[in-house]
């Protein structure tokens, strides 16, 4: 029982440690940072000495070069979307009173997928692919029998039992929405873009700066402090129990 304890305690302070660790790079950029308008960062990157560095924006997301987009699963108008789609298969059993029971099978994941296009957030363009965005607008989650991105099956076979169910869910960015942006810049002639660096911390937020980074530091702080008492703890645990 102890030696179970312990290794539950120290499996517990490896994955808090992991959690720490994670939130710490963001954690320290974002400890002293002050987020530029889009027009000072443009006028502060015009001559090119802002190039490579990583610096944070605050402002207003609206369409970038393309125009707005349209959302895979909902169809809402955005600048930014994200969806995951988690299949499910049914199994259907008779019941003793002539009825029929249904089960499902454990989820898996059959879709993720995230829009690449730049929005702005003034002058600024912003380029998301393989940014984190953090805290989107969630959708209302849609139960399907087919993918809602593929045509559906015949309406024969949706009066029916469908063998598969399919969960989709949707994040998006809404023009208008006020954003936090931590990347680094690349500035060409009046054109400034940020996008996500090569090394180093890079988020896209709805959060504000000062609410992000407090909770970027209780994650980081709390999550390292909690895995050195459960690894303290668990160390206690084997001593005693020795």
């Amino acid at each position: 029982m102890a030696l179970a304890s312990s290794a539950a305690l120290a499996v517990g302070a490896v994955a808090m440690a992991v959690v720490g660790l994670r939130a710490w790079p963001l954690w320290r950029a974002l400890r002293r940072v002050r987020p530029a308008t889009p027009e000072r960062l443009i006028a502060a990157a015009r001559d090119g000495r802002f190039d490579g560095r990583i610096v944070a924006l605050a402002g207003v997301a609206s369409a970038g070069p393309g125009g707005p987009l349209v959302s895979a699963i909902n169809q809402v108008t955005c600048v930014w979307h994200r969806h995951t789609v988690h299949r499910r298969r049914i199994y259907y059993r008779a019941t003793v009173g002539g009825g029929v029971s249904q089960r499902g099978s454990i989820p898996r994941r059959v879709a993720h997928a995230a829009s690449t296009e730049p929005f702005r957030l003034g002058d600024v363009e912003v380029r998301p692919l393989g940014m984190r965005v953090h805290r989107p607008l969630a959708c209302a989650p849609r139960i399907l029998p087919a993918l809602a991105t593929e045509p559906f099956p015949e309406a024969e076979a949706l009066m029916g039992r469908p063998p598969y169910l399919y969960r989709h869910r949707e994040w998006v960015l809404r023009p208008g929405t006020p954003l936090f942006v931590l990347g680094q810049v690349h500035s060409v002639g009046s054109r400034v873009t940020l996008r996500r660096p090569n090394r180093g911390p890079h988020i896209i937020s709805t959060w504000t700066v000062r609410r992000l980074r407090a909770w970027s530091a209780i994650v980081a702080l709390g999550g390292l402090a909690l895995a050195a008492g459960a690894g303290v703890a668990a160390i206690v645990i084997l001593v005693v129990h020795a």
